[in-house]
């Protein structure tokens, strides 16, 4: 769930353009971690069933330093759809969000990479989420005077990571609308 945004004025579309080439390159980022990971634990001449232990003492590392990158993510997804609230209680920074963003795509690319049980989707709405987020945190302070909801682009994060990295573009568009249950921003998540 989300906080209802409603897309009001013409020129939030230039800062949702810069939404879109952050999150397209957070979302090229993601593949290439993701298939450098793969070819990495494929290159291992060690046994089939020890790559997955090794990938799993890999996300632990890295959940030991970053425990919020550990789980499904959705609860952080959350509240970076919930961002502008949290931004002005001062418990969510674009640091932590970034932060968290590559912990996320490393942790995922260790599990999955190795052969780990788990799956891209979630991950990936989850690193939109965070992306859009902090992006939308860092242009709310770039453009002050257009009102931005960090939420929003949390919302439009998601649907164009899920977009770009998945390659699913339309399905993205309407299963990010419905999940959140927002249909006021279909215009800059197009």
């Amino acid at each position: 769930t989300m906080h209802h945004y409603v897309f009001d004025n013409a020129l939030k579309l230039l800062p949702y353009m810069i939404l879109a080439i952050v999150v397209a390159l957070g979302s090229k980022f993601y593949v290439i971690v993701f298939r450098q990971s793969e070819a990495f634990w494929r290159s291992l001449n060690i046994p089939g069933w020890f790559k997955p232990c090794l990938g799993g003492l890999a996300t632990g590392i890295i959940g030991f330093f970053l425990p919020q990158v550990l789980g499904s993510g959705y609860g952080w997804a959350q509240k970076a759809l919930n961002s502008g609230a949290q931004l002005e209680a001062g418990s969510l920074t674009a640091t932590t969000l970034l932060l968290m963003f590559f912990g996320k795509v490393i942790a995922t690319s260790c599990t999955v990479g190795s052969g780990g049980s788990g799956g891209l989707f979630g991950p990936a709405l989850v690193s939109g989420a965070l992306l859009g987020g902090a992006c939308g945190i860092i242009l709310n302070r770039i453009f002050p005077g257009l009102n931005i909801h960090p939420g929003s682009f949390a919302m439009v994060g998601m649907a164009g990571f899920l977009a770009s990295a998945i390659r699913v573009p339309i399905a993205a568009i309407i299963m990010v609308s419905e999940i959140t249950g927002n249909h006021e921003l279909l215009l800059p998540t197009m």
